[in-house]
Formats: C-alpha cells, sequence, structure tokens
C-alpha cells in the first residue's frame, strides 16, 4: 500500500491557485513550491492507482513521489488552474453533491471563473436536485445566439 502525504490546508492553495494561477501559471508554480504550509495529512490510494504510479515512475526512472509531484503539478494545477484551458469545470461538475451548499460552491465558482466582464457572452450555471437525492451543477456559455456545455 502506498500512502501519500497530502496538503490538509487546501483553502491557502485555492487562494493562491485563484489569483495569480489565471494569468501566470508557470510564475505562480515556483511560488507554490515556495508556500510552507504547516499541517500533512495522508492519503490512501487504490491498488490500481498505486500500479499506474508505479508504472509510469519506473517507465521514466524516477520514485512514484517524485512522479506523482511533477504530474500533479503538470496536469492538475496547471490545466485546473488556467479557465481558458476548460479542464476544471467538467471534471468538478461530474460529482454529484449530498447537499445543496456544497453545489451551490461549485456553482458560485464556476460562475466567477468563466464570466469575462467586458464580454457579450455569459455564464448560464445551476444547481439541479436530482431524483434519487442529491444535486449536481450544469453550466453553459451562452453568445451570439449559440450555446456551449461547459459542465
Amino acid at each position: 500500500m502506498l500512502v501519500i502525504g497530502l496538503l490538509s490546508d487546501f483553502s491557502i492553495l485555492l487562494d493562491f491557485l485563484s489569483s495569480d494561477m489565471r494569468t501566470n501559471p508557470r510564475n505562480s508554480l515556483a511560488q507554490a513550491n515556495a508556500l510552507s504550509l504547516q499541517s500533512e495529512a495522508e492519503m490512501k490510494l487504490t491498488p490500481r492507482n498505486v500500479a499506474a504510479l508505479h508504472l509510469y515512475a519506473e517507465l521514466v526512472g524516477v520514485s512514484s513521489q517524485e512522479f506523482l509531484n511533477r504530474f500533479l503539478v503538470e496536469f492538475l494545477i496547471a490545466h485546473f488552474g488556467n479557465p481558458q484551458i476548460g479542464a476544471a469545470e467538467p471534471f468538478l461538475g461530474s460529482f454529484e453533491f449530498k447537499d445543496r451548499e456544497k453545489a451551490e460552491r461549485l456553482a458560485n465558482w464556476i460562475k466567477e471563473r468563466i464570466t469575462v466582464p467586458t464580454s457579450r457572452d455569459r455564464t448560464e450555471v445551476e444547481v439541479l436536485e436530482l431524483s434519487q437525492g442529491g444535486f449536481k451543477v450544469r453550466a453553459a456559455w451562452v453568445g451570439d445566439g449559440d450555446m456551449g456545455p461547459i459542465c
């Protein structure tokens, strides 16, 4: 079993990512490395994820920890931190929420992140109550007589 250290104080990281990350992800990543967070928690990976992590780390000749950290920087942080790439919204929108408050938090985040004040396009975001219980977030951009799904 592989146990990975995970930052438990996500609010610091999220505040950091939402500021400079939008305009300069490379510079932000360098600054993120300098953040000193006080607490760490442990996270267990599924056997399938451990196997994939070991496979790819071995292929490039680095430790699993080094591979995972680099993967997170280059794919999760860089892609999710840049709203122009549009990777975060569909992934986060795929989750179902047990309560409306959490779904509303994501809906507000998407609306704020995607809305461009000077654009004629607009972002439509709604929280749907599921018939089997729970909530889901749906979002789309609307402009010039066209509509495209965000999540």
